[in-house]
């Protein structure tokens, strides 16, 4: 997608990187209005505005200091990251960051709780977080490889976490490399993909146990008798989903199995599920 940078010239840092289109392609004319605060984009189609700063979006003195905008500073009165200010007085600024935030005691009352976030088996997942410099995401007690390709950084998003899988569930803590401050917490849970539920049923009714997958796949049921009446199985969606349809007997007390085998060659899966004579 296109984005544009906002970028200290002195280290080449990041403060920041906002995305403004789909795909990236080249800006004809960008005129930046210091009495509106904004910076706008003229392009073939549309003109988009992308606002200078987003102090707002610190919500304590160490996020607000160490992310080096020279546009925010942390008012130590009201206790909020406000456009403009310094490092003078009330407010509290150090865009050099010559080390330390110098917040002091501003953050002893800032309470960090913790927020849930769910994602499904097999997809990605975003933990929100504006991102200050030097952070470190800890999985439990356990440092993340931010590799690029599992854990990505997304300055401004947060972390992205890709192909989730069951035992991605954990705590989530984004802390400050400087001091080991505690920035934010984040409790994920990956949702499986187990479409497939047990199921009572009365006597001589037809049930459906379905499985679903995120790509093309193969299916397959078990246990089933080819020529049985009683079963039949269906692919639908691109071979995305398939469905048993079970009649139930006086017999029916059995646990079938859905065996997932992706085209692409991904992981097999298997989920099971129990039908049930109601008693």
């Amino acid at each position: 997608r296109g984005s544009i940078l906002k970028v200290l010239f002195d280290d080449e840092y990041v403060i920041e990187e906002t995305y403004v289109t789909e795909e990236a392609k080249p800006v004809p004319l960008m005129k930046l209005s210091e009495t509106l605060q904004s910076l706008y984009l003229a392009f073939d189609d549309q003109v988009i505005q992308v606002p200078m700063q987003y102090c707002e979006r610190h919500t304590n003195c160490y996020s607000c200091v160490t992310a080096r905008d020279p546009h925010c500073s942390w008012d130590t009165e009201s206790s909020t990251c406000v456009t403009g200010g310094d490092d003078k007085g009330k407010f509290l600024q150090n865009v050099s960051y010559t080390g330390g935030s110098g917040c002091g005691c501003q953050d002893v009352s800032r309470i960090v709780t913790t927020t849930t976030v769910t994602g499904n088996e097999g997809m990605a997942v975003i933990l929100p977080f504006k991102l200050p410099v030097d952070v470190m995401v800890k999985k439990e007690n356990n440092d993340v490889n931010i590799d690029n390709a599992k854990y990505i950084l997304v300055i401004g998003v947060g972390l992205v976490i890709t192909n989730l899988e069951l035992s991605d569930s954990a705590t989530y803590n984004f802390t400050a490399k400087a001091d080991g401050t505690l920035l934010a917490s984040f409790y994920l849970i990956v949702k499986t993909n187990k479409c497939i539920e047990n199921v009572v049923s009365c006597q001589n009714r037809k049930v459906f146990l379905f499985c679903c997958a995120h790509t093309e796949s193969n299916f397959t049921w078990s246990p089933i008798v080819d020529g049985s009446p009683l079963t039949e199985t269906h692919t639908e969606c691109n071979n995305k989903i398939s469905w048993l349809s079970i009649i139930v007997t006086p017999d029916t007390n059995t646990t079938y199995t859905c065996k997932i085998t992706p085209l692409d060659g991904s992981s097999t899966k298997n989920y099971e599920a129990t039908v049930t004579l109601q008693g």
